[in-house]
């Protein structure tokens, strides 16, 4: 990431896939794997923020971490458009949360 310009947006389609849930993962293998730290001199965590994920879900609670405020990175909205697996339930599921 040290070599790649912060000006490029990287998105993760489908709520981020597996990307939240990896962040830990991958941030113990930067701890304990010295062959990891060569090309990364921070945990991957603290790049997170680098990341976009879109909010193209049928369930509201699978955007998991990605989700929330303090989640990976932004939330984009998205389209599934011209397939026909877009539904009214993905634009919700985007949508800002209401109080």
């Amino acid at each position: 990431m040290e070599r790649i310009p912060e000006s490029l947006k990287i998105c993760f389609a489908h709520g981020g896939g597996g990307f939240a849930f990896l962040l830990g993962r991958v941030d113990n293998a930067w701890k304990h794997r010295d062959i990891v730290r060569d090309d990364c001199p921070r945990p991957p965590s603290e790049y997170a923020h680098r990341f976009h994920v879109d909010g193209i879900v049928f369930e509201p609670g699978a955007l998991g971490p990605a989700g929330r405020s303090d989640g990976p990175g932004p939330r984009d909205a998205g389209s599934d458009y011209p397939f026909p697996l877009a539904s009214k339930a993905s634009a919700r599921s985007c949508a800002a949360p209401t109080s």
